[in-house]
């Protein structure tokens, strides 16, 4: 255990993290891959490795890309439908991409957590402290 420790704990890689940049990339391809594979189901290994491929072109290229290299690599055609629900997909990731990183809806998110931390401080302060670290 103490190697897993100083391995997690070395410099090198806490300063990697200390942007905290990856998270949620991270977070949301892995969320995609296992919409695709749950993990309560048994899969093989080679579907797994599918769906791997295909979250991440998905997660770097869009939709439509993806669809048209996945079936590249099948040979076969791509059907009208699937390119038109790719699309979709593809304009809908990016109208909720662009929507969240808006200024309106940054100084809104930043004014809820004001707020709510505010709220917190306020309890805190009139209830004393409710929970403390093996404090029950």
């Amino acid at each position: 255990m103490v190697p897993v420790y100083k391995t997690l704990s070395s410099p090198e890689l806490l300063a990697k993290c200390a942007r905290g940049a990856t998270q949620n990339a991270n977070e949301s391809l892995h969320a995609s891959i296992w919409k695709k594979c749950p993990k309560e189901k048994f899969i093989s290994k080679k579907r797994l490795d599918v769906a791997v491929c295909n979250a991440v072109g998905e997660h770097n290229m869009g939709c439509c890309a993806s669809e048209e290299i996945m079936n590249k690599i099948k040979k076969s055609s791509v059907s009208p439908a699937s390119l038109t629900i790719a699309a979709r997909r593809d304009k809908r990731r990016i109208y909720e991409s662009e929507r969240s990183s808006s200024r309106v809806n940054k100084s809104i998110r930043k004014k809820v957590k004001l707020t709510k931390s505010k709220e917190e401080a306020n309890k805190e302060k009139k209830e004393g402290k409710t929970y403390s670290v093996g404090g029950f």
